[in-house]
């Protein structure tokens, strides 16, 4: 009798980052059991992140073409299949003070993308070691 295994990957959404984001932690070895999906605009990443259940959600700071608050209410409303996603917010040294205090309203980190990408790819990936929040 032939069985088959179901494997269980971890769901993760990159929106509104541009491309070099999406290939560094795309490369990483932590990657390996992980499914990476992407959305060019930010403000996409709340209607996605509705409808499919994520683990990560990693959104480029700062948003142009949403608010902030609302991507994060939405994305954390019960009626999210993803309402206990790590978030996290991608931003540029200048502006990690700004993405920072979307922490605890929402977002699970802001992390600096002038950093070394070894650095910021760990911050993303450490959240998918911790278990899911209960609902």
């Amino acid at each position: 009798m032939c069985r088959q295994t179901v494997i269980d990957r971890h769901q993760i959404l990159i929106a509104g980052a541009d491309d070099s984001v999406a290939r560094t932690l795309v490369t990483r070895p932590a990657a390996r059991g992980a499914d990476f999906h992407r959305v060019p605009r930010a403000g996409d990443a709340a209607r996605v992140a509705a409808a499919f259940e994520f683990d990560v959600v990693v959104i480029g700071y700062p948003i142009s073409d949403a608010s902030v608050d609302s991507i994060l209410e939405q994305i954390r409303s019960p009626a999210s299949r993803s309402r206990n996603a790590g978030v996290v917010l991608l931003a540029e040294d200048r502006r990690i003070g700004d993405a920072r205090r979307y922490i605890g309203r929402g977002a699970s980190r802001a992390v600096s993308l002038d950093d070394p990408p070894p650095v910021w790819g760990s911050e993303v990936f450490e959240l998918l070691d911790v278990a899911r929040r209960a609902e």
